[in-house]
């Protein structure tokens, strides 16, 4: 236990630093917290400052994920596939909960987007590609969001055991929580549908 606990630590100190602060401090020396919407995620920065600025902050969540999982897995070689599971489970608390933002954070989609794929490249591919899909057909972010470590359940539970599985549902669960104004709005038809190509093509203009 101390070992699963250690690893939840871990992550959450790499979680908490937030990509999308870091960028939009470098860039126009204002916290993400005062531009756009307020979230420290890709979208809000790509929104406010571009392109280019958006895919860093994507980046950056990728790698912060990265570096959690070398340090669990060589802190706690012996807890295997477990480690990084906990450990990403720390990172997505991190992300969205920073202590020292007053434990508001991002939605922590590319983070747990990250973690299924560090878990399982296969299945973790199979599922964000399933996400990624389903947004450029119906255009809505907010089910792709939860869609995502939704799909990610069954194969964890079948090839990772019960606790995998079980981080999987909160995940999800987590995933609900973030999303759920779009969702509830989806239910109530007020929310907009999201262009993702034609964003990219306006924003990469900036």
């Amino acid at each position: 236990m101390e070992g699963r606990l250690l690893c939840v630590a871990i992550g959450y100190l790499f979680g908490c630093v937030l990509t999308a602060d870091i960028v939009a401090r470098v860039k126009i020396h204002r916290s993400a917290a005062d531009i756009g919407t307020g979230n420290p995620g890709m979208a809000n920065i790509m929104e406010q400052l571009g392109f280019k600025a958006g895919i860093v902050t994507l980046l950056g969540d990728i790698g912060k994920t990265v570096l959690m999982f070398l340090t669990v897995r060589a802190v706690c070689p012996g807890l295997g596939t477990l480690a990084v599971a906990y450990g990403g489970f720390g990172t997505i608390l991190g992300h969205n909960f920073p202590f020292w933002r007053k434990f508001k954070g991002g939605m922590g989609v590319a983070v747990t987007c990250s973690v299924i794929v560090l878990i399982s490249p296969v299945w973790g591919m199979a599922a964000n590609l399933l996400g990624g899909v389903t947004v450029l057909i119906f255009h809505y972010l907010a089910t792709a969001a939860v869609l995502i470590p939704g799909a990610f359940i069954a194969p964890a539970f079948i090839f990772y055991g019960r606790e995998v599985g079980w981080l999987a549902v909160v995940w999800t669960a987590l995933m609900a929580y973030e999303h759920s104004p779009g969702l509830i709005r989806m239910t109530k038809g007020t929310e907009k549908p999201v262009d993702i190509i034609g964003k990219i093509k306006k924003n990469n203009k900036k």
